[in-house]
């Protein structure tokens, strides 16, 4: 009878772990990035999902080919929540934002929310967006 009980509750923990896990759903994220002003090399995203790692730690990245001045990146499966995103134009394809001797950027740069930094890249605030359910954003390089 003890050993019935056992596994009866164990068995409960196991369909009620796996129902917590079906209730996160998660969406899938299309940035569409615009007005990049020529088609050399790649544009690289990274996004991330707190403002504590805001511009330290991504939770992913990725980068994609231009064509026309435009891209396009979809991030999947990411749980809803509040999320921000930084990319620049690669135009050298050597996977890092160049910056001249005093480490301003040399390459072009944006955020999402077309969001704007002073003295440096733009705040997590300004930059977040929330993610309830699949979204599709655009990201404008007006520099």
């Amino acid at each position: 009878m003890k050993n019935f009980v056992i596994i009866f509750v164990i068995g409960l923990l196991v369909v009620q772990n796996v129902s917590a896990q079906k209730q996160i759903e998660h969406k899938n994220l299309t940035v569409n990035i615009t007005g990049l002003h020529n088609d050399k090399g790649t544009v690289r995203l990274a996004i991330y999902n707190a403002k504590g790692k805001w511009m330290k730690e991504n939770i992913d990245a990725k980068f994609s080919e231009i064509n026309h001045g435009k891209a396009q990146v979809v991030f999947e499966n990411l749980p809803e929540g509040e999320y921000a995103i930084s990319t620049f134009h690669d135009i050298n394809a050597n996977e890092d934002l160049d910056a001249n001797f005093m480490g301003i950027p040399k390459e072009p740069y944006a955020f999402s929310n077309d969001a704007k930094g002073m003295f440096g890249p733009a705040s997590w605030g300004d930059s977040k967006f929330t993610i309830a359910s699949d979204l599709e954003i655009i990201i404008n390089f007006k520099q």
